[in-house]
């Protein structure tokens, strides 16, 4: 581990400190809810494509179901949280969840298992079913992220009556 750059570890400390504080229940403004998975997103868009540049129609079918997948889960598991809207302060107030804490931390040891097997020359990298499943892992993470906050913006845009019931 000598070898991993002092950048790393800021960038685990930034998702620790990102995954714990979104354990405790939080008032926030509704466009933050789109700040998440938009760079979970980009970033493993970008990263993907980093460590394999030329993407195979197997890949995106495999992005494309993983992401359908997360998006599903993560709507699912939003829609069992109490929230409180606060449409005057313009404000939605959410439960802690751990949810986040894991797909931040399981983001970050994919990414660098992956990138640690490229660099050793690991021969699990280059097996022909590696690429398609980071695909889906990636578009996993984001589609779980994805699918809870679009749940909540549809509760927090919804009818006042029933958005102040949920």
């Amino acid at each position: 581990m000598s070898h991993v750059p002092a950048y790393v570890y800021l960038i685990l400390a930034v998702l620790l400190y990102l995954g714990i504080a979104s354990c405790y229940p939080r008032r926030l403004h509704p466009a933050r809810l789109v700040i998440m998975p938009a760079v979970l997103l980009l970033l493993g868009f970008r990263s993907f494509l980093a460590l394999f540049p030329t993407p195979t129609f197997p890949d995106l079918a495999a992005a494309l179901a993983g992401g359908a997948l997360g998006f599903s889960l993560g709507w699912y598991r939003a829609g069992r949280w109490r929230v409180m809207t606060d449409r005057a302060a313009r404000r939605i107030a959410i439960p802690g969840d751990p949810a986040m804490l894991a797909i931040l931390l399981g983001s970050f040891a994919f990414q660098f298992a992956l990138r640690y097997g490229m660099a050793a020359g690991a021969a699990w990298v280059a097996a022909p079913g590696v690429q398609p499943l980071a695909a889906a892992l990636w578009a996993w993470f984001a589609g779980l992220a994805a699918g809870s906050s679009t749940n909540l913006m549809t509760r927090y845009r919804g009818p006042p009556a029933a958005a102040a019931a949920t």
